[in-house]
């Protein structure tokens, strides 16, 4: 193979993994944000509707 190729998939795998860490940080801090609005949720039905809560867990 000649140089311009070997460079071209070497910048191809750093951009892969450049990708694949951006993407688990986003998945990582989407998750986090979902996690702390549900718990943000549960925190106002229960303090609400303290039965309500009860019911959804039987």
């Amino acid at each position: 193979m000649s140089s311009p190729e070997v460079m071209l998939q070497a910048l191809f795998g750093v951009f892969v993994v450049l990708g694949i860490v951006a993407g688990l940080h986003y998945r990582e801090s989407l998750i986090c944000i979902c996690i702390h609005f549900l718990r943000y949720r549960d925190y106002r039905v229960e303090h609400r509707f303290p039965l309500l809560l009860h019911l959804t867990w039987i």
